[in-house]
């Protein structure tokens, strides 16, 4: 995971958790700069797991817990599939729809 977090450009300074699967935490915080943040906004988070990992991976990261909503986040959300084409491309090979249409 560490060669795939160098090689697009990380370790990042805020990882943003939204998919809803279990196990995700070591992961995300793997991938998140000394310092950084790490976003969780999914229900399947387990924040002992994500506390506890932490720690026994020896990461300085910020966890912060999201809730989701802010206004206009479903406009901003297909904006964002729409105009930005490395998004639209990992959204079309993973689904096999083109947001854009």
């Amino acid at each position: 995971m560490a060669r795939e977090v160098a090689a697009a450009g990380g370790p990042a300074d805020v990882t943003v958790v939204c998919v809803d699967v279990p196990g995700c935490e070591h992961g995300a915080i793997l991938a998140t700069a000394q310092g950084g943040s790490v976003v969780f906004f999914s229900m399947a988070t387990s924040f002992p797991a994500a506390a506890l990992g932490a720690e026994g991976l020896a990461a300085d990261v910020t966890m912060l817990i999201g809730n989701g909503y802010v206004p206009g986040h479903a406009q901003y959300a297909l904006d964002l599939l729409r105009d930005e084409p490395g998004v639209r491309m990992l959204f079309t090979a993973r689904t096999g729809a083109d947001p854009a249409q």
